[in-house]
């Protein structure tokens, strides 16, 4: 058989950067499709890092900061009372005395009605 030459994915999408201040680091890969062999082509390099969150880390407090709200969930229970949630996660946690984080979850009643009593008839 004759020489086959090194294929290649593409590149993934980049890493979250390892850190958000002091220096971190964001990677992506390529993995191999065909491995070469007879003599063909050689893999070029199937991982490549960059330097992310470079700028210094504040020496002073950091404060809480939040994402958006989720949409509310489906709520648990059609009748009978149920609950419907919705979260938003934190992007920067306090440090150094900062403001803490205000509440991630929040729930709400719904499906509050009374279930029927006896059997239901689907039409």
């Amino acid at each position: 058989d004759g020489p086959v030459n090194c294929e290649m994915s593409r590149w993934t999408e980049w890493s979250m950067c390892s850190a958000t201040c002091g220096g971190g680091t964001q990677e992506r890969t390529r993995p191999v499709l065909v491995a070469p062999a007879n003599g063909g082509l050689p893999c070029p390099p199937s991982q490549f890092s960059k330097a992310c969150g470079t700028q210094p880390c504040p020496d002073g407090p950091v404060n809480c900061e939040m994402s958006r709200w989720t949409e509310w969930s489906m709520c648990s229970a059609t009748c009978g009372g149920g609950t419907q949630e919705r979260t938003r996660p934190v992007l920067v946690a306090p440090a150094n005395g900062g403001l803490p984080c205000p509440p991630s979850q929040f729930s709400k009643a719904c499906g509050t009605q009374p279930c029927p009593d006896g059997p239901v008839n689907c039409e």
